[in-house]
This record gives C-alpha cells, sequence and structure tokens, in this order.
C-alpha cells in the first residue's frame, strides 16, 4: 500500500488514479492558483494533507476526510473553514516563518475563526514561530477544551512574546485544557523559569518539553525541579 507523497499540485491532479490508496497528501509551492476543495476530494481515503506554500480555499465546503492537516506558510482566502468542512480533524499544525504570510492568514483573528469551527474535534494543537500575542493565544487555547497534545514554538527573532508569564499562569486555572496530557513550549526571549515549573508541578502531565531556541540553558534550580518531577514519573524532556 502506497502511505507517503510528497506531491507538487500538478502531480496530484495527474495522480488522481491512485487515491484509492493514498494516505497522506502534500500541496507544495504552488501560488499561480488555489487549493480547493475538488483537488481534495481526489483522494477520499488521504487521512493527513500537508500544505506547504500554497493559497487555499476552502470556502463553503463540506466532509473533506483529513483527521491532520499542516499549513505551512499557507494564505488562507474567504472564510477558512466551517464546522462542515473537516468534521473529523483531530491534529492541526501552523507554521509561519514568512512575513508576508503572517500578516494575512496567521494573525490571531484568522486562527481564532479557523480554530473555533473544529473546536469539538481538536486534540492536538501545533503552534510552530506564529506570532501573536499571549493574550491572543489564551483567547484560541480557550476555545479548543479537547486539546490533549499542545506544542507551542516562539520565533527565533520575537516579534510579540508569546511564552510570558502571564500565558503560563493561564493554565493555573484546570479549566484551561483540563483534558492536556502532552505539553511542548519552546520560547525565545527572557522568561521566568519559576513560573512555568509552579505550572508544570500544578498540572498533571504525563509528557513535557520545556527548552530554549537557539541552544539556550536553564538554569540549575530549574534542572533540580525537572529531576524531581521525574522521579514522580511526568517524563520530561529538555
Amino acid at each position: 500500500m502506497l502511505q507517503n507523497y510528497t506531491l507538487c499540485l500538478w502531480t496530484v491532479f495527474r495522480m488522481s488514479y491512485i487515491s484509492a490508496c493514498q494516505t497522506n497528501i502534500h500541496y507544495f509551492d504552488y501560488r499561480s492558483r488555489n487549493i480547493s476543495a475538488p483537488q481534495c476530494r481526489r483522494f477520499p481515503n488521504a487521512t493527513t494533507a500537508i500544505v506547504h506554500r500554497c493559497d487555499l480555499e476552502l470556502f463553503n465546503t463540506s466532509d473533506l476526510p483529513f483527521c491532520r492537516l499542516l499549513l505551512d506558510n499557507v494564505i488562507l482566502h474567504g472564510n477558512p473553514i466551517s464546522q462542515k468542512t473537516i468534521p473529523y480533524l483531530t491534529s492541526l499544525e501552523l507554521v509561519s516563518t514568512d512575513q508576508e504570510v503572517d500578516g494575512t492568514t496567521y494573525h490571531a483573528g484568522v486562527i481564532r475563526s479557523l480554530v473555533q469551527h473544529v473546536s469539538r474535534s481538536l486534540t492536538e494543537l501545533t503552534l510552530t514561530t506564529v506570532d501573536f500575542t499571549s493574550t491572543n493565544a489564551l483567547s484560541i487555547l480557550r476555545m479548543t477544551p479537547n486539546i490533549v497534545r499542545l506544542s507551542i514554538v516562539e520565533q527565533n527573532k520575537v516579534q510579540r512574546d508569546l511564552i510570558t508569564s502571564d500565558f503560563i499562569e493561564g493554565f493555573d486555572d484546570r479549566r484551561m485544557l483540563p483534558k492536556l496530557q502532552h505539553l511542548q513550549l519552546v520560547w525565545s526571549g527572557d522568561m521566568d523559569e519559576a513560573v512555568v515549573m509552579d505550572m508544570v508541578e500544578h498540572r498533571a502531565f504525563t509528557f513535557v518539553v520545556i527548552s530554549v531556541r537557539m541552544g539556550g540553558e536553564l538554569r540549575q534550580d530549574t534542572l533540580t525541579r525537572v529531576d524531581d518531577l521525574r522521579k514522580r514519573g511526568t517524563t520530561i524532556t529538555l
């Protein structure tokens, strides 16, 4: 069985005959026209869609089969998705490294609209170098109560701080992502590590990744607290 494909869009058009056994589709670097529902429906058994540097339009679309959607520097057009667009979506990953795209797709209003319509089914959310504030991030996370896995990686050069003390303290309320078990936080700027560790100790996580970008090191007192948590059975990776 064919399991994975990395395809330019013209290849997708010409390979629709393999749709019966396709599980992953990858739209890559195709800006001359939009990726739309008819293209996505050529692969009805696809469970994962990876859209990289494309324009995406799923307006007035319903019942796409994807369980996992990765949007890497994608420009969304119109109403990004509706409640019926991707009803089985459990994993959403947003990656932004392009400032031009950042201003059109990856601002908080669009992300909030996108997440709102998949909040019931969504159990995994990954935000990689997406540039919005901690306040906006918390408002988005409050819309996704069923999240089990959350990953946030800040940009190397932070425009607006996302992982802040206020953001971390938002997790002290157990009503914030009550089902969360796996947490990854990678920050770039100065961070009060004691606040991070207080939150990790307060919550019943099973797997945690905490790290500083660009090879930054955690403080010694943080490492001591990490060791204590490991002894209690929490898996922590630095």
